[in-house]
């Protein structure tokens, strides 16, 4: 009788092992189809503009030969910088080197925060973040040291770029 026991729990445990795996299935794929799409925006806009000069562009009118003359400056913005420390799960120092950049415009635009890091032996490191900021709105660009550098940095600052523009005036000649 004893091994017929044995024999009958060890099938008992087994349906229960099987129908928590059905469970565990069920769970996990209804988790992901329940409508959240997870969507990732990667530097979509490829265009650098390093030289923050208003651009003029002539448009030609077929029909009477007028000239429009419109010119763009880049989008005005704020920017200011903090160094944020936090200790690792393993006692190791996390540094996020943080850039606050608002956009001051009635347009959205994507804006460019190159970080320059400097060592004590005049080594130059520089690093590039580019993201879409929304009218009037401040996004945080966020660069992380997790590992102790060789040297260490011993000074920090950051560049921004405005990659869009905005239409500032448009001229047009009348037809005669």
């Amino acid at each position: 009788m004893e091994k017929r026991d044995q024999k009958i729990l060890e099938i008992f445990l087994g349906l229960i092992l099987i129908i928590m795996l059905i469970i565990m299935i069920l769970l996990f794929t209804s988790s992901a189809s329940t409508g959240k799409t997870i969507s990732t925006v990667t530097n979509s806009y490829n265009t650098y503009n390093y030289y923050q000069r208003p651009s003029t562009q002539f448009y030609f009118q077929k029909d009477c030969n007028t000239m429009e003359k419109q010119i763009k400056k880049p989008l005005e913005y704020s920017s200011r910088k903090e160094i944020q420390i936090s200790k690792g799960v393993f006692g190791n120092e996390i540094k996020s080197y943080v850039v606050y950049v608002k956009n001051k415009e009635d347009v959205g635009g994507y804006f460019t925060v190159r970080f320059y890091f400097y060592d004590y032996y005049e080594g130059k490191r520089s690093q590039l973040t580019t993201k879409y900021i929304q009218p009037n709105e401040e996004e945080a660009f966020v660069f992380k040291t997790i590992k102790k550098e060789p040297y260490g940095y011993n000074q920090w600052t950051y560049e921004v770029f405005s990659n869009s523009n905005v239409l500032v005036k448009t001229y047009a000649n009348e037809c005669n």
